[in-house]
């Protein structure tokens, strides 16, 4: 991350994992493939029952039945939005860590749950902010409803999506590097397509012609790292440092850019980031 990363919260250093999915990320609810404009497309099948509300927690939230339904809510104002589903075994480890961070930083009256159970089917849950109608950040949920430490792990990627999103006060922490560096899994399969990285540290990294499609890279730092060639259509880059990285050839179709450091140095709100040397 740049200069501009800053300290964990409830003084928990900040933890580079690799996202996991237990549940689909690529059904109807996606909140990721989307246009340059608004206008979610539609979920299909069968219509949840109304929630007026959710109990998250320790947590009572506000639910819509759909992720329709909470965008179209999140019009009155700036909102986040919790996308989770009965259906998905990390909801369970996740939901109750985002009711207890929702309600301890007096965040209720900002938060919609929009429940797809029902709708789209296994859905990851994850937390999104958005602004006027349109996804501005996104955090996928991860795969720690085994972990005797996922009430932590969770919790720091709560803290640092309300942080990074200037929801709560508080310093993000320098990224530690995971031992041992990208999964074996993902350099065989050269893709992390439909997942992400999150507080990742990747300098360096040969990533030349990988898919990197309709993903998350969000907290980490890409500086030099090779992109050339690849695929970074519909994904989402946020609170990322790419100063001197390669994109030379890839792929940028309706890339989502927030709060990144451009390989030419040049911090930037909402990008977009072009390759060095090109207009």
């Amino acid at each position: 991350m740049s200069g501009r990363g800053r300290g964990g919260a409830r003084g928990h250093a900040a933890i580079a994992v690799i996202l996991l999915t237990a549940c689909s990320s690529h059904d109807e609810t996606s909140s990721r493939r989307q246009p340059p404009d608004p206008a979610p497309t539609p979920p299909h099948g069968p219509t949840a029952p109304e929630r007026a509300e959710i109990v998250l927690g320790p947590c009572s939230l506000r639910a819509v039945p759909g992720l329709d339904a909470a965008m179209e809510a999140s019009k009155e104002g700036p909102a986040i939005v919790y996308v989770r589903s009965d259906a998905c075994s990390v909801s369970a480890s996740l939901d109750a860590v985002v009711g207890e961070r929702i309600c301890a930083n007096g965040l209720k009256d900002k938060t919609i749950v929009a429940d797809v159970t029902g709708v789209g089917g296994s859905s990851t849950p994850r937390l999104l902010w958005v602004d006027g109608g349109r996804v501005i950040d996104e955090h996928l949920g991860s795969q720690h409803p085994l972990n005797h430490n996922a009430a932590i792990v969770n919790g720091d990627y709560v803290d640092h999506f309300l942080m990074r999103n200037g929801l709560v006060a508080g310093e993000l922490g320098p990224i530690e590097a995971r031992r041992g560096g990208l999964p074996t899994r993902l350099r065989e399969r050269r893709s992390m397509s439909g997942g992400g990285v999150s507080l990742m540290m990747l300098d360096g990294e040969d990533l030349a012609g990988w898919k990197i499609k309709n993903a998350i890279v969000a907290g980490c730092s890409l500086r030099g790292t090779d992109l050339r060639n690849a695929d970074l259509s519909y994904s989402l880059f946020s609170h990322t440092d790419l100063t001197g990285a390669k994109l030379e050839g890839a792929r940028m179709e309706d890339v989502r850019w927030n709060q990144v450091t451009c390989p030419d140095g040049r911090f930037s709100p909402r990008g977009p980031c072009e390759p060095v040397g090109e207009p």
